[in-house]
């Protein structure tokens, strides 16, 4: 069995290579390790070093089985950037372009600097770990090609600040991800990954807005365009994107209902398209008096759109489209938003045109809405995100369901104590 001992460097310097096992064969010291070498009909392939000779026996069978199986042996100098150019390739269609997007971004900038030249097979979990660890502690130094001018192409560095736990976490889930494809296609012996320890994100509080607020911000856009567009996101909670990419054919104002079904997403490079939704599931909104107002006044404000640019207007659909009937540019809309909580006089730390769709759901918690009704309502996958992101308002609601049972209580101990007087 083509099964070999490595000894650690101690052991080679101080035993012989007849000390360093016993009788059977077994290896002496704990630091030294087995290498198994595939037969010569599978090429003499390296099938990786292991603690104990069992797991080396074991590897080997696994090999020969595989090959029994017409599948070849994991190519021993594949290269952690090489196999990720193969997952690009493979899985890119599959992937959504916002998504794979920023995979390549995390590859670029982070994981190809660190482990890129690396064979797949020698990546090991302290490696791993150990990047981690430098993105959390260390500067983080970014490179890329110049665009000024007279200096086009030339490569340029910049240092930034240590990497948050939520972005290492995207770089694990990412680095999980690629190398389970390459377990499943053979490129690799197994998910290393698996074996390290995913950094611990910490959710970020949601930053919303309290009814006044929400009131003074609604009066200070009357008059904009885009005040039908703020008021709809203050009463139904739902997303920029997906209120961006409803359409005129997904609304019932008879019965005031809106079919969500897509949601506009944005690319690296600042261009928008159109995705499904983030759960991937369509989901019907109820429209209260005031969304369905606002919607009313956008199909008027629509319609005198259409008067004035008569030849250049390209009606798509959208309910809240531009000026010529396209698609809304998202980032002009929080923009937009964020110069209008400005001039409302709301300059809170942290408030966006998210805020508006946390205030709907805290005031809608508080206002006694279940959290599994709320979930449905925001588009949640499960009742557990909306715990995760709202767990501070419905602990406030904990509280108030435990004070009103102690005040009925304790008049009900009032009533027993006057009941007890009177018969006394």
């Amino acid at each position: 069995m083509p099964i070999y001992l490595r000894p650690c460097s101690r052991c080679k310097k101080t035993k012989s290579r007849h000390d360093r096992t016993d009788r059977k064969g077994r290896k002496k010291c704990s630091d030294c390790s087995y290498q198994a070498v595939a037969p010569p009909a599978l090429g003499r392939k390296s099938l990786g070093t292991f603690r104990t000779k069992e797991e080396g026996e074991k590897a080997m069978r696994r090999a020969l089985t595989d090959h029994e199986r017409g599948i070849d042996l994991a190519p021993r100098g594949t290269t952690v950037s090489q196999i990720a150019e193969r997952f690009f390739k493979a899985a890119k269609p599959d992937l959504a372009l916002a998504t794979s997007a920023r995979y390549e971004e995390l590859r670029n900038l982070h994981i190809a600097p660190a482990l890129g030249a690396m064979a797949c097979t020698d990546v090991k979990p302290a490696h791993v770990a150990e990047l981690y660890a430098k993105l959390r502690m260390s500067e983080v130094v970014y490179r890329y090609a110049s665009r000024a001018k007279g200096a086009e192409g030339k490569e340029c560095e910049r240092k930034g600040k240590p990497l948050s736990a939520n972005s290492v976490m995207r770089i694990h889930r990412f680095l999980h991800r690629l190398f389970g494809w390459a377990e499943r296609m053979n490129l690799t012996a197994r998910n290393v990954i698996r074996s390290v320890e995913a950094p611990k994100a910490t959710a970020s509080p949601a930053r919303a807005l309290d009814a006044d607020q929400v009131v003074r911000i609604l009066k200070a856009a009357e008059g904009y365009r885009l005040h039908a567009f703020f008021v709809v996101a203050a009463m139904t909670g739902m997303r920029r994107g997906e209120i961006g990419a409803l359409k005129w054919d997904a609304l019932d104002l008879d019965a005031g209902k809106a079919i969500v079904r897509q949601a506009i997403g944005e690319d690296r490079k600042g261009g928008s398209f159109l995705k499904s939704t983030k759960s991937g599931r369509e989901r019907v909104v109820p429209l209260n008096a005031a969304a369905l107002a606002a919607v009313r006044a956008q199909r008027a404000q629509q319609a005198q759109d259409k008067l004035l640019s008569r030849s250049l207007y390209a009606d798509c659909g959208f309910v809240f489209a531009d000026q010529l009937g396209g698609m809304l540019d998202p980032d002009s809309v929080s923009k937009a938003f964020s110069k209008l909580a400005t001039l409302a006089g709301v300059k809170a730390k942290g408030i966006s045109l998210h805020s508006l769709r946390h205030a709907a759901a805290t005031l809608a918690l508080q206002s006694g809405t279940d959290v599994r009704t709320l979930a449905a309502l925001l588009g949640h996958a499960s009742p557990s995100t909306t715990l995760n992101v709202y767990g501070h308002v419905v602990a406030g609601a904990q509280e108030r369901a435990v004070d009103a049972l102690g005040d009925a209580f304790s008049q009900a101990q009032a009533r027993a104590a006057v009941g007890e007087v009177g018969r006394a």
